[in-house]
């Protein structure tokens, strides 16, 4: 038995089959688009924690002096952490 959206995917994957030009220049937007929406994941996840730990320390009686902010590598760590324990 097939999703409910399967045959809809499969007509539009058949039409872009159809027109080569169209399939290559989707393929590309779509990389692109999911690029695009891994960097903002990486800089959201990098703003709150920065924003949400020093506060969450705090709350727990302990010192912020040695809080280390969150860096764009690390961010990106947790990003693929998350999603490969969400998906």
């Amino acid at each position: 038995m097939d999703m409910i959206g399967g045959g809809i995917s499969k007509l539009v994957e058949k039409s872009i089959m159809n027109d080569k030009k169209m399939g290559k220049a989707l393929g590309g937007s779509i990389l692109l688009m999911i690029v695009l929406f891994f960097i903002m994941k990486v800089f959201i996840v990098k703003w709150a924690y920065n924003t949400i730990m020093p506060r969450l320390i705090v709350n727990n009686g302990n010192s912020i002096q040695n809080f280390k902010p969150l860096s764009t590598m690390e961010s990106i760590v947790v990003v693929v952490l998350f999603h490969f324990l969400l998906h």
